[in-house]
């Protein structure tokens, strides 16, 4: 409430100040100002449209709720809260000021590279988005139908690709009602407009809540939202590639972490009996060839890194993970890590348990279990050398942590720095070297640094370990909230952002 009352007091002060300017009157004191009437502030606003004066404006302090995205080419997806209790669903950029507020029927979509997705949610009466840049303009707006939102598949996707382009799924109104994949190049220019057959694709998702990624020059694809993939789009030849019948015994995926589509994997052997994982990078190959599932099988098998003999043993469920298109490691679920690629393992005498690669592939942290049943945690370079000697740790749990500039940093804040010390986020330990050109993706992605900051449980830490609470805003001296929704409120959540 004591908050509530310092805004109105600002705004009166402010708004009789432009009344009083030129009458040389004496400076309000601050009791003055608290004493002032609302009807005051109206009457300044009115006077101000009457004399063609700037509106009235001022500067406002939010409670931070919760991140709807990390950061990412300075903008972030956030929740918030004015003095009035009311939630506002916002763009923010780095120095947490509010660029821009949602209005009632839009909902916030994908963000990437300093440009924003934002959605017009009923697209029967009201079809179409916009694309914002990072202070929050309009760059481009469209009024393609995108298809209606059932209850089943409540999001719809509008991506942003690593090259630039946006891709989307079109409906065509009127008697065919005919479906599209649509690409815009990075000046919203219409690269292609290709249309789904709708009986090929009768046994196959064409939902709003497919993904689209960059795959390489003039090739994106299709997935859901865990990463089973669709159809590859080649804008070369302007075909769609589908995945039919995954060769009977194969399936396809891809793998992404903040830069988008590192890789495509294959399954073989699924589900019928022993299966391995092969895969390949996902740019400096030419999709673009491919016309079956057959042939994307044959291409992943003829690029991956993983050596024929691993394959060829049919090792039970392997598992995989990407980071900037290199392969990080393929481990048995039942024998522990089988290969590393790029790391030399040194041999600490105890079990390797689990382990993590930097976003960057400089660094690994591994997890070991020592004799007396502790985790162990340490830090290696790709010559095997490590920071430091493997230290026990019961704030960390095997997978839920990840590697950063040679940081150790778990969901629950606590973490080792490069030299072997314990901290917790807040307790004055400074991330240094992570700052704002690093980009850092936890493997499970539940941990992001970017532009200077953390984001981890929907929460907002800078790289001092300080947790961010508050954001800034200018408002018009009266003006009412341009949506009043509460957070978690499941129909007017965003598009969560990777």
């Amino acid at each position: 409430m004591k908050k509530k009352l310092l805004a109105v007091a600002l705004t009166i002060f402010m708004a009789l100040c432009l009344i009083a300017c030129g009458n040389n009157k004496k400076d309000f004191e601050e009791n003055d100002v608290e004493e002032a009437g609302v009807e005051e502030i109206e009457t300044a606003a009115e006077e101000a449209e009457a004399t063609g004066e700037e509106p009235v404006v001022v500067e406002v302090e939010y409670q931070l709720l919760r991140m709807d995205s990390a950061f990412h080419g300075g903008i972030a997806w956030a929740y918030i809260e004015d003095n009035a209790n009311i939630s506002r669903h916002v763009l923010i950029n780095k120095d947490l000021q509010v660029v821009y507020e949602l209005p009632d029927g839009m909902v916030a979509g994908d963000i990437f590279d300093g440009k924003a997705v934002v959605i017009h949610e009923n697209q029967l009466s009201d079809s179409g988005f916009m694309i914002l840049g990072a202070d929050g303009s309009v760059l481009y707006e469209c009024s393609d139908n995108l298809g209606d939102i059932s209850e089943e598949y409540r999001d719809i996707y509008v991506n942003l690709t690593k090259d630039g382009s946006t891709v989307y799924r079109k409906i065509e109104n009127g008697l065919t009602g005919l479906t599209y994949v649509c690409i815009l190049n990075d000046k919203f220019e219409t690269v292609a407009q290709m249309e789904i057959d709708k009986e090929k694709f009768q046994d196959f998702p064409i939902y709003p809540d497919t993904r689209y990624f960059y795959l390489s020059d003039g090739v994106y694809c299709a997935t859901a939202p865990w990463g089973k993939l669709y159809y590859i789009i080649n804008t070369k030849d302007n075909t769609i590639v589908m995945d039919e019948g995954f060769a009977e015994s194969s399936t396809f995926g891809i793998c992404w972490d903040m830069d988008r589509c590192v890789g495509v994997t294959t399954v073989i052997g699924y589900p019928y009996g022993s299966e391995y994982c092969i895969a390949t990078e996902a740019e400096n190959i030419d999709y673009s060839q491919i016309t079956d599932a057959e042939t994307l099988r044959n291409l992943i098998e003829s690029q991956n890194k993983i050596k024929n003999d691993m394959a060829e043993d049919f090792i039970d469920h392997i598992d995989y993970i990407f980071k900037h298109n290199f392969i990080n490691y393929v481990s048995n679920f039942d024998s522990g890590i089988s290969y590393l690629e790029g790391f030399t393992l040194p041999d600490f005498g105890a079990e390797l348990e689990g382990f993590g690669i930097s976003t960057e592939g400089k660094y690994a942290m591994l997890c070991l279990k020592g004799a007396d049943s502790k985790s162990y945690y340490t830090v290696i370079n790709r010559d095997g050398q490590s920071l430091y000697d493997p230290v026990p740790s019961e704030h960390l749990s095997g997978f839920d942590v990840g590697v950063f500039g040679g940081y150790i940093l778990g969901e629950t804040g606590a973490g080792i720095t490069p030299d072997g010390k314990e901290f917790k986020l807040g307790d004055g330990t400074v991330l240094s070297g992570i700052g704002e050109d690093f980009i850092g993706w936890s493997d499970s992605g539940d941990i992001m640094i970017s532009d200077g900051y953390i984001c981890m449980n929907d929460m907002l830490y800078r790289v001092d370990g300080t947790e961010v609470t508050t954001v800034k805003g200018i408002r018009e001296a009266g003006a009412d909230s341009a949506m009043n929704t509460e957070p978690g409120d499941e129909d007017a959540d965003a598009d969560f952002a990777w």
